[in-house]
């Protein structure tokens, strides 16, 4: 199984309009500039597959994977 696509909504620097990143089979890279997002590309792959549970009362953000 790998991960196939992302979409990230409302979630640190992504605003409501989100971002959508689709991976390929194999190794991806994850690169831009500072304060482009990147930590919180991985903060919402680590969210999405945790076990742990947020206060979502405090946090109105959208994180949804597709494998």
């Amino acid at each position: 199984m790998y991960l196939k696509r992302l979409v990230i909504k409302n979630f640190r620097v992504f605003d409501e309009k989100g971002i959508e990143l689709i991976f390929n089979k194999g190794v991806n890279a994850i690169i831009g500039e500072n304060n482009s997002g990147k930590s919180a590309v991985i903060d919402a792959i680590r969210i999405a597959y945790s076990s742990v549970t947020y206060k979502k009362e405090l946090f109105f953000f959208e994180i949804r994977l597709t494998c």
